[in-house]
C-alpha cells in the first residue's frame, strides 16, 4: 500500500466513524456488533469514494463550508444527546474523539460540497418536449393553480373550516374581550380593552373579524372558513407569483412543473393553508418579497409600479409579523450597492415602508390597544440566567437573588428551564417590574457571564443548534382539533366527521419527514446548509450582487437563533416556502438564461 492509499484509508476509516459511532457518557463509545459490518462496507465505500473525488485545490469558501457542517454536526450531537457539550469537551477523551469526528466530517463535506459545485455548474438543463408539458406551458399559470387546488382540496374538506392552535385561538378570544395569557403581568392601556399586539395587531383583526362573520348567523365554521379561503387565496397568489416569474427568467419549463408539483404535494403548503398561525401569510409576503427583490436586482428597467409594488409588499412584510420589519431593514437597504442610480428610490421605499409600520404600532395605544410584552426580546438572556441558576444556584447572593425573583420568580426558576424553550421561563416575566429593577437584573445578568461564561453559551447553543444541525428535524405540523375556544361557552367550533381521511392526511404528513431525498425539504436543518451552499457558490460565480436575495432567509435564520424555541418549525416556514423560487432563480442568473 503507498502512502496515498494509507492516508485514503485513514480518511475513510475516521468518515466511517464520524456518521456511525454512537457516544455513551459512561462508556464511552457504544460498539454494537450489527455495525461492525455496515462500517467496513461504509469504511471500502468511502476509501474508493476520497480517492477519486479528493483534489488539492478546493476553493476556499467550501472549506469554511464544510468546517462549519462539521461544527455543526460535532455540537449538535452532543446537545441533541445531552443537552450539553460534554460530548465535544466532557473529558480528555471526549475531546480527542471530537477531533477524529472532526477530520472525518470535514474531509467528507469537503469533497461532497465541491463534487455538487462541479455537477451545478456543468449541467445544463433544457426544456424538455413531451404531451403534458407541452399542454401545461400552453396555460402554466392556469394549471398550476388547478393542479395546486385540486391537491389541496382533500386538505381543505377534511380540516374544515379551519385548524386552530393556541395563539389563533386565544387571538379570537382576545377579539371577543375574553382574558388570555398575553394580559398576565402588564398594565394595559385600558383595562376593558384586553387585545394587545403580542400577535400582528391586523392578523388579531381579521380572524377575529371573520370568525365574527359566521357568529353573528349562529355559524362560528362559516367564519373560520372565510379565514381559510382568505388564507389560501393569499398562499396561493404568492405561488403562483413565484411561479409567473420563473417563466419570466426561462427557467426550464420541467423545473417549473416539479416546484408546482412541491407546492401541490408537499404536506407543508396543503397543511399550513389551512393553519390559522400567522406565520402563513407572513411567509406568503416574504416570498412575494424576495421574488421582487430578485428583479429589482436582475433587471434595470425598474418602473415606478415595480416601485409600488415593492414598497406595499415590504409594508406587509412589516404588518404581517412583529419582526418583519427586521427583515425589511437587513435586506432591502444592502440592494442600493447594485441598483447605484436608483438608490434614493430604494432608500425612499425603505423608510416609507417602516416608517408606516413604526407609525401605525406607536399609534396602537391611541386605538386602546397595548403594546405586546417586552419579555418576547429577552428569550437569551432569560434562558441563559435559567441555567445559571439551574447548574450555579447554591452560588446565589441574597442581592442576586432578590433581583432575579422580582422579575422572573426565582423559587421555580430552575424546575421551570428548558433547554429548548423559553417560554415556561419567560412567561412568569413579571412586565410589571420598573425600569430600575430590570437595570438592576441586566447589571446581575452580566456580572453571571463573567462568572460563568460557558453557562450563557451553553444556554444559548442549546436553544438554537437544531437551526443547523440536520439530524434534529423536529417536522411539526399543526392538525389536532384544538377545541379550547368552545372552554368559553361562547364558540362551537369543531371539525366534521371525516377523521378517517384527515388520519390519512395527518401520517401522510408525519412521515413525510422521513421519505428519502425529498423529505430533507422539510428539515430545518438542512435547508439552512442550502442556503449557506448558496452563499458560497454566489461568491465563488462572482455573483455577489444576488447576495441580497438572499439577505431576508438569512436574517430570518438570525431571528430563529433568537426565537424562544428551537427548531420550531413554523418560524422556518417562511424560508422554507421561498427555496424553491430562490435557488432556482439564481440558477437562472447563474446560467444567464434571460
Amino acid at each position: 500500500m503507498n502512502k496515498k492509499n494509507i492516508t485514503s484509508f485513514i480518511i475513510a476509516s475516521l468518515i466511517s466513524f464520524s456518521f456511525i459511532v454512537d457516544l455513551n457518557i459512561n462508556n464511552l463509545i457504544d460498539v454494537s456488533s450489527n455495525k461492525n459490518l455496515l462500517y467496513l462496507a461504509l469504511v471500502i465505500f468511502i476509501f474508493k469514494f476520497y480517492k477519486k473525488y479528493n483534489e488539492k485545490n478546493i476553493y476556499f469558501g467550501f472549506k469554511l463550508l464544510a468546517f462549519l457542517f462539521s461544527i455543526f454536526m460535532i455540537f449538535g450531537y452532543s446537545y441533541d444527546k445531552l443537552n450539553s457539550w460534554d460530548f465535544v469537551f466532557g473529558n480528555n477523551i471526549f475531546i480527542i474523539i471530537s477531533i477524529f469526528k472532526f477530520i472525518g466530517f470535514y474531509s467528507f463535506f469537503k469533497i461532497l460540497i465541491n463534487l455538487i459545485y462541479n455537477f451545478i455548474k456543468n449541467i445544463k438543463f433544457k426544456n424538455i418536449k413531451n404531451k403534458l408539458l407541452d399542454k401545461f406551458n400552453k396555460k402554466p399559470l392556469l394549471y398550476s393553480g388547478i393542479i395546486i387546488l385540486l391537491c389541496w382540496l382533500p386538505y381543505i374538506i377534511s380540516f374544515y373550516p379551519v385548524i386552530l392552535s393556541p395563539d389563533p385561538t386565544n387571538q379570537i378570544k382576545q377579539f371577543y374581550g375574553i382574558p388570555t395569557r398575553y394580559i398576565d403581568g402588564i398594565n394595559l392601556v385600558n383595562e376593558d380593552v384586553l387585545i394587545t399586539n403580542d400577535n400582528p395587531i391586523l392578523h388579531t383583526l381579521l380572524l377575529g373579524g371573520t370568525m365574527n362573520i359566521g357568529h353573528s348567523i349562529g355559524n362560528d365554521n362559516l367564519g373560520l372558513f372565510i379565514y381559510s379561503i382568505i388564507q389560501i387565496s393569499i398562499l396561493l397568489g404568492a405561488l403562483l407569483y413565484s411561479i409567473k416569474h420563473l417563466m419570466k427568467n426561462k427557467v426550464p419549463s420541467h423545473l417549473i412543473f416539479i416546484t408546482v408539483i412541491i407546492y401541490a404535494l408537499v404536506p407543508i403548503f396543503p397543511l399550513y393553508s389551512m393553519s390559522a398561525v400567522k406565520d402563513v401569510i407572513f411567509s406568503s409576503f416574504m416570498l412575494i418579497f424576495v421574488v421582487k427583490l430578485y428583479d429589482f436586482i436582475r433587471y434595470q428597467n425598474i418602473s415606478k409600479k415595480d416601485y409600488v409594488i415593492l414598497t406595499l409588499i415590504s409594508l406587509a412584510v412589516c404588518l404581517s409579523r412583529n419582526n418583519g420589519i427586521y427583515h425589511i431593514l437587513l435586506s432591502l437597504p444592502f440592494s442600493i450597492f447594485f441598483i447605484k442610480k436608483e438608490w434614493f428610490k430604494i432608500i425612499l421605499v425603505t423608510v416609507i415602508s417602516t416608517g408606516i409600520y413604526l407609525l401605525f404600532v406607536n399609534s396602537l395605544p391611541y386605538f386602546q390597544i397595548t403594546p405586546g410584552n417586552k419579555r418576547e426580546m429577552y428569550s437569551i438572556p432569560f434562558q441563559q440566567t435559567a441555567r445559571y441558576v439551574k447548574y450555579y444556584g447554591d452560588e446565589l447572593t441574597p442581592y442576586e437573588r432578590d433581583v432575579i425573583d422580582k422579575l422572573l420568580v426565582l423559587d421555580t426558576l430552575a424546575e421551570r428551564y428548558n433547554p429548548e424553550k423559553s417560554d415556561a421561563v419567560k412567561n412568569k416575566f413579571n412586565a410589571l417590574a420598573t425600569d430600575d429593577e430590570f437595570n438592576e437584573y441586566l447589571k446581575v445578568w452580566f456580572y453571571q457571564f463573567l462568572k460563568h461564561p460557558s453557562v450563557y453559551l451553553e444556554a444559548t447553543i442549546n436553544n438554537v443548534y437544531g437551526y443547523f444541525y440536520p439530524n434534529t428535524s423536529k417536522w411539526y405540523i399543526y392538525y389536532k382539533e384544538y377545541n379550547r375556544i368552545n372552554e368559553t361557552g361562547k364558540f362551537n367550533y369543531h371539525y366534521n366527521n371525516l377523521d378517517t381521511g384527515r388520519n390519512i392526511l395527518v401520517g401522510f404528513g408525519q412521515a413525510f419527514k422521513k421519505l428519502p431525498v425529498i423529505g430533507l425539504y422539510v428539515n430545518i436543518g438542512f435547508v439552512v446548509w442550502i442556503y449557506l451552499f448558496m452563499l458560497i457558490y454566489l461568491i465563488k460565480e462572482k455573483l455577489n450582487k444576488y447576495i441580497v436575495v438572499l439577505l431576508p432567509a438569512l436574517s430570518l435564520i438570525l431571528v430563529c437563533v433568537a426565537s424562544p424555541v428551537n427548531t420550531y418549525f413554523r418560524y422556518a416556514l417562511p424560508y422554507i416556502v421561498s427555496l424553491p423560487a430562490v435557488a432556482l432563480l439564481l440558477y437562472s442568473a447563474s446560467k444567464k438564461l434571460n
